[in-house]
């Protein structure tokens, strides 16, 4: 924001006073419409200061609402605002964790979203009781204007009824290969969709289920055992909220 209210980001014809009080407007009333979406989604926004919120949300509401918040922001920021952007994050916990323990480990992820070119990224973070269980930074806007956000989503309904666990187990599995062959410019594709056939159950919206499994892959040009890992992660995340946010 200090970047974003700079002299060099001032409107043409604006005078710098007058810009930052339109600018001051404008977040208090996108902080009220974000504490309402909040609670449109059955959670409470403990802090909503325009350009920093925090709130509380049940698991199978989150993404959508992170979203919702999102929108919030770039819509009411647009004409006062050079491109704005929007990092996130999202972490999911069990209502028994520390919930200081809870809210560092959301810094570090918000951290690691503002940490991606064009700060706007939304990082999630599965926390169990015993430790962490997945973690992975997504780009709001993903290749060709998808939505990883969005496709998580609509994986979350995946798992509730037709996709299997199992893929995440093979994709793992086959993360050398995998990698390998996007290495080598080839189809790793057809391999994924292969992988996502064997897991869809009978009458389940195949080709929906390959392309939410590919919009969530990590934007590189070139896989990398790693990379593959990071994205069998983000399926992890969806596979979690399907279980445990019902």
């Amino acid at each position: 924001m200090g970047r974003a209210l700079s002299h060099a980001r001032m409107p043409a014809g604006r005078v710098m006073r007058e810009w930052h009080g339109q600018v001051s407007k404008g977040l208090v009333a996108i902080a009220r419409e974000q504490a309402e979406a909040l609670e449109d989604e059955h959670g409470r926004a403990v802090y909503a200061g325009g350009d920093d919120l925090l709130g509380l949300v049940p698991a199978a509401n989150a993404l959508r609402a992170a979203g919702r918040c999102r929108e919030l922001f770039v819509t009411g920021t647009q004409g006062l605002l050079t491109r704005p952007s929007v990092s996130t994050a999202v972490v999911f916990f069990h209502v028994s964790y520390p919930l200081q323990d809870a809210l560092g480990r959301a810094r570090d992820a918000l951290k690691a979203a503002k940490q991606r070119k064009g700060k706007a990224s939304l990082a999630l973070v599965v926390l169990r009781r015993g430790g962490e269980r997945a973690a992975s930074v997504l780009p709001w806007r993903g290749r060709s204007g998808s939505d990883p956000a969005t496709s998580l989503a609509g994986l979350v309904e995946g798992f509730c009824g037709g996709l299997s666990p199992r893929l995440l187990h093979d994709m793992y599995d086959e993360r050398h290969g995998i990698a390998e062959l996007a290495g080598s410019s080839l189809d790793y594709g057809a391999e994924v969709s292969r992988l996502v056939t064997r897991h869809s159950g009978p009458g389940s919206p195949l080709a929906q289920f390959v392309g939410r499994v590919r919009e969530v892959e990590p934007s590189t040009d070139r896989l990398r055992a790693s990379d593959v890992v990071a994205w069998v992660d983000a399926l992890e995340i969806a596979r979690f909220v399907a279980q445990e946010g019902r």
